[in-house]
């Protein structure tokens, strides 16, 4: 849905969209249309720009609402025609290359500091209606438990504070503790990890690489949640999770799936400062734009 509601924003502000496998049609009451096609290659065909999925691949693929339409990254730049520019988030820097082998320039959002920051919203927002709906306890009882203090731990952390019986924030750098001292109960380094977790309700990860692993989890009692909020391959070992009976649940996509509308408005928003050259003065000037879906 958030890449539906691009699609209308986008086509709100006079631009020429085409889209390929969105979920929902993009058209609206006030008679600013979309046009839809069946092909990838139909869709690069029509379109300057691409607005890929955001993060660009899942399970390997450029994957579509369709799983029948998922494509390779290789399939997927064949289609791609030289000159355009294509737009989405987390992309390799190995794809990257391989774009610009294509002749095709690329933009990664997830590193326009202005859309991490906002997008971080949604995502804390999402991690609490996931911790709502997962957790057996009320949050205002629950001792909360952050794992790093990024972009994603400071905007969930300025929730909970607000929210939870305790908080705690774990983070390894000392500039980052110094920040979360703000709004947490307690702040914390790696060295008292054991010590933390097995007195926390729930555990929020936004460390892209494996902190809870066979050992950690060992440590967490089984009555504890945890939520890993980290992009893949995340920093949850669930199986060892599963094996100790703790139950943890990898959480992708929440922008996009709790808030997909404001989700849809940052990425619009960067998409015509693109275009504006107001802040990439490269791109400036692109034309029609081609919209497609993630499954999420």
């Amino acid at each position: 849905m958030r890449q539906v509601y691009l699609a209308k924003l986008l086509a709100q502000q006079g631009h020429d969209v085409t889209v390929y496998g969105l979920c929902a049609p993009a058209g609206d009451s006030h008679g600013r249309m979309v046009t839809e096609v069946k092909t990838l290659k139909k869709a690069a065909e029509a379109a300057d720009i691409l607005l890929c999925p955001t993060p660009f691949l899942k399970a390997g693929k450029v994957f579509f609402q369709n799983p029948e339409d998922a494509a390779c990254p290789e399939e997927f730049l064949s289609e791609v025609c030289s000159g355009k520019l294509i737009i989405a988030g987390a992309i390799s820097e190995q794809l990257r290359e391989k774009m610009r082998e294509q002749g095709a320039e690329c933009f990664d959002l997830m590193e326009d500091e202005t859309v991490a920051v906002r997008n971080s919203i949604a995502t804390a927002e999402g991690a609490i209606a996931e911790a709502i709906i997962q957790s057996p306890y009320n949050l205002s009882e629950s001792r909360c438990l952050i794992l790093g203090y990024g972009r994603c731990g400071t905007a969930l952390a300025a929730y909970l504070r607000c929210l939870c019986r305790s908080l705690t924030v774990c983070a390894r750098s000392p500039a980052a503790r110094a920040k979360a001292a703000v709004c947490a109960d307690e702040v914390t380094d790696f060295k008292n990890l054991y010590r933390v977790l097995k007195r926390s309700d729930l555990i929020f990860n936004t460390i892209p690489c494996e902190i809870l692993n066979r050992h950690m989890v060992k440590h967490i009692p089984s009555e504890s949640l945890i939520l890993d909020l980290a992009s893949a391959p995340g920093g949850v070992d669930l199986d060892a999770a599963k094996e100790c009976g703790v139950r943890a649940a990898a959480c992708p996509g929440l922008p996009g799936k709790y808030a997909p509308a404001a989700s849809a408005s940052v990425l619009a928003d960067a998409v015509l400062k693109i275009l504006s050259g107001r802040d990439y003065p490269a791109y400036a000037g692109a034309g029609n734009m081609a919209a497609g879906a993630p499954a999420d």
